[in-house]
């Protein structure tokens, strides 16, 4: 006997992705959604999903020099920030990002800061090199799961190349960034 399995079509809310007037983090927030509601109500991954453990929404702050426990994969998850300082510590700083596709978060290079990036959804990739502007560069291709050591005096960039918004997180050690950072968007 030859079983068959169903097929079940997918309809993305269009006229809510395509209205003119809506921000690109508006629509990536939206079509990022949208794959959510098909999978939850169908149990089937939609053709653009990036395999990840995010479902959306909330604020999140820097909790400072303290002892402290938390959900980093959900701290991750609602951050909507480019940028936010989750934790900073005398020798130590975590924080979470939120790269729009397109987006990268521009070549930086931290001279004495070792640095881990761990990628909680999303597809990318990473460049690194130990020279300026990508000189004898190496890009590897990045998604949910993967881990990025970079040792201080590293040149790295890190870009979405996928249809959703990249989120990861970043341990800095020692910290660079200032206590409580907040970045709305991607610094010019």
């Amino acid at each position: 006997m030859k079983f068959h399995k169903p097929q079940v079509k997918l309809f993305l809310k269009t006229n809510r992705i395509n209205n003119p007037n809506q921000s690109f983090r508006e629509k990536s927030r939206i079509t990022e959604q949208n794959q959510l509601n098909i999978k939850q109500e169908t149990g089937v991954d939609t053709p653009s999903e990036q395999k990840g453990r995010c479902s959306l929404g909330g604020e999140t702050q820097d909790m400072g020099n303290a002892p402290v426990t938390f959900n980093l994969i959900d701290k991750t998850c609602k951050n909507e920030n480019f940028r936010t300082a989750l934790w900073t510590g005398k020798n130590l700083q975590l924080t979470t990002m939120f790269i729009l596709p397109g987006e990268d978060i521009g070549e930086e290079m931290h001279d004495s800061t070792d640095q881990l990036i761990f990628i909680v959804s999303g597809n990318g990739e990473v460049i690194m090199s130990r020279l300026p502007n990508g000189a004898a560069r190496k890009t590897t291709k990045i998604g949910a799961n993967d881990a990025l050591l970079i040792p201080g005096g590293t040149y790295h960039n890190v870009k979405n190349i996928g249809d959703v918004p990249l989120r990861l997180y970043s341990v800095y050690a020692p910290k660079v960034h200032k206590f409580g950072t907040v970045q709305k968007t991607k610094p010019k």
